[in-house]
Formats: C-alpha cells, sequence, structure tokens
C-alpha cells in the first residue's frame, strides 16, 4: 500500500480487512462528471471511473477509496466518518453531500455586507447533522468597525463553538486556523462567495492554489473563484477541503440537529402544552411565553421556528419522495418477473 500523507489508521485498517492486494487505497481530492481525481501517494494521483455498485456510495470529495489501478475505477468507497451535505438546490427533494470525512468544519463569514448572525444558526444546524466540529471565522477584520460587538452576537448563538475575528491579510489571528490542523486532521472550508475562502486556503498552504477576486462594493459579493470542491494536503499531514461559495443552504437536518444550536429554546420546549407545539399561535407555549416575558430575543425565536419549520416540511417530503420510489422500483420489479415468466413485457 502506497503511503498517503494523513492517512487516518482507521481508513488503513479498513482498507486491509478487504484482502484485496490488487486494489490501492487512495483519497479523492475532487470529483465531477462521473469522475474522481484520487490520490494515491504524496505525489502520484490518477483519474478514474466513479461507478460504483447501486448500494455503494457515489464517492466525493474526501472519501477514502479502493480503486484498481488498471481499470481506472473506484470498486469500493469506505464509510464516512463524517459528511456535510445540504438539500439539493431546486425542487427535488434529494441530499447533496458537499464533503466528507472531515473533522472539522470552518465556516468563514465576512465581517461586511455578509454578515448574518441567522445564516450562523443555519450553518451550525448543518454542521450538527454532518458529525464534524464546526470552528467560526469572521474574516476581514481588519476593515471592521466593531469587532467586538459582532464576535459577541456570533458567539451568543454558538454556544460552545469556538468563534475568532481574523484578517489573514493584515495579519490578525492569522495563524489561529492553524491550531485545529494536524496530522490526519481535515477541515473543511464553506462560506459564501466573497468571504475568504480561497485567501484562508493559499494561506494555510503557503502557497497560490486558488485564485482570488475582489468583492463587488454594491452588495458585498464575490464571484465564485473555487468551481468545484477540491482537497489540499499540507505540510503537517492536514487537509483543507476548498468549496465553491454557497449561495442556497437548504438544510438537510432533523429536529435534534436544530435544538442542539438552539438548547435554550428546546430546554423551555419540554415546557409546553403539547409535545408537537410549533410555538406558534398554540396554548400553553412555554417558549412563546419566555418571548413575551423578553427572555427570548424575537430574532432568535423566529429563526428557531423557522428552521424546525424548515426541517419538518422536508422530512414530510422525504417520506413522500421515499414512498414514490419504492413504488417504481416494486413496479419494475413486478414487470422484469412478468418479462421473465411469460416472455413479454406487461
Amino acid at each position: 500500500m502506497a503511503s498517503i500523507s494523513g492517512l487516518p489508521a482507521h481508513f488503513a485498517f479498513l482498507f486491509d480487512s478487504l484482502g484485496r492486494p490488487e486494489l490501492t487505497l487512495g483519497r479523492v481530492v475532487y470529483g465531477a462528471a462521473g469522475l474522481a481525481r484520487v490520490q494515491v501517494s504524496a505525489h502520484d494521483s490518477l483519474t478514474c471511473s466513479a461507478r460504483p455498485g447501486d448500494d455503494a456510495l457515489v464517492p466525493v470529495t474526501g472519501d477514502w477509496v479502493a480503486i484498481d489501478r488498471s481499470a481506472a475505477v473506484i470498486s469500493h468507497v469506505f464509510p464516512r466518518e463524517s459528511e456535510f451535505s445540504r438539500r439539493a438546490p431546486g425542487r427535488a427533494t434529494t441530499r447533496q453531500v458537499l464533503a466528507a470525512n472531515m473533522d472539522w468544519v470552518f465556516i468563514l463569514m465576512a465581517l461586511d455586507q455578509d454578515f448574518s448572525v441567522r445564516r450562523i444558526e443555519r450553518y451550525l444546524a448543518l454542521c450538527h447533522a454532518s458529525r464534524a466540529r464546526p470552528v467560526v471565522f469572521l474574516t476581514k477584520a481588519g476593515a471592521a468597525s466593531d469587532v467586538p460587538r459582532a464576535l459577541a452576537e456570533v458567539q451568543a448563538v454558538a454556544n460552545d463553538t469556538h468563534v475568532h475575528a481574523i484578517d489573514v491579510v493584515c495579519g490578525i489571528e492569522a495563524e489561529g486556523p492553524h491550531d485545529y490542523l494536524g496530522d490526519g486532521v481535515t477541515a473543511a472550508v464553506l462560506g459564501s462567495s466573497g468571504v475568504g475562502k480561497s485567501t484562508l486556503v493559499n494561506h494555510l498552504l503557503g502557497r497560490q492554489v486558488t485564485g482570488t477576486k475582489a468583492v463587488r462594493q454594491s452588495d458585498g459579493k464575490g464571484r465564485h473563484t473555487t468551481t468545484g470542491r477540491e482537497l489540499f494536503v499540507l505540510e503537517n499531514g492536514s487537509a483543507l477541503i476548498d468549496t465553491p461559495g454557497l449561495r442556497e443552504l437548504a438544510l438537510w437536518a432533523d429536529s435534534d440537529d436544530i435544538h442542539a444550536v438552539f438548547p435554550e429554546l428546546a430546554e423551555l420546549a419540554a415546557g409546553c402544552r403539547f409535545r408537537d407545539c410549533r410555538h406558534g399561535t398554540e396554548p400553553g407555549c412555554a417558549v412563546r411565553a419566555a418571548s413575551e416575558h423578553g427572555e427570548v430575543g424575537a430574532d432568535r425565536l423566529e429563526s428557531y421556528r423557522k428552521l424546525l419549520t424548515e426541517t419538518e416540511t422536508q422530512r414530510v417530503r422525504r417520506t413522500d419522495h421515499e414512498r414514490r420510489a419504492h413504488g417504481r422500483k416494486h413496479a419494475r420489479l413486478v414487470r422484469d418477473v412478468l418479462a421473465r415468466k411469460y416472455g413479454k413485457h406487461s
């Protein structure tokens, strides 16, 4: 087995357990259009077909895989330790996995027109669902007018998640992100366009690997400088997964993930008269009563209700989608059985 920088012992064990000496262990560093670039050693990678079996995972950036080098095909995708997902953009009720097997999710938000505490709550809910640990980096601190206020606002909703104000261009806590990285550690870098994801990745790698572009002054938005999810390995054996700016961040989570981000409201909700209280107009709502007495901020409560409603709507749609998919699969099975029995389609 070739030496791969930062290879966790868990995945080395899983690969050895296959007992397939003809296969090679590798990690997906980029995937698109049914193909994946797989790193198999510190200086060797190859492009493989990403066509696993029906019951296998579709490989994404960050996956550990076993490949058949002679055929350039991924034959096995190992179970993930974590995965950051969202509901796929558009109307479909399907999940889109953005990155896999990361220990940390670096949530980046710029201290300019992009700043939104409510979006931080959404990111934190998705991080909880991912099984990776979040850390928040408020970027462009050198140009911000009131950094302490912004830090306090974010920390108030982040609970025990670490929050840092940084500016790698100006040298403000520029080395702070390094504290979360080490041999075998992977971090996914997420945020909207223009928040400085590529700038941070270039800084941590110590070289220019991704492009950067200026942000429009009119609306604080930036163009996508990263067009796909790509994994880079640092000299210390850690890895960074750079991602495009996320225009849509629809939830793929459940109510437990929301409660983990709003623990004080979840505790109050235990005192509601109805177990399925949505904290709107229902009588005996302890959460709404706390808000009316000024114990809970109106914006915080509205965010909580919005995310809970979104997860419940998604749950219902997913159930309907899965039921229809099961029905179609059953119908195809019946047609195949009839075709084999009678030699024709029915």
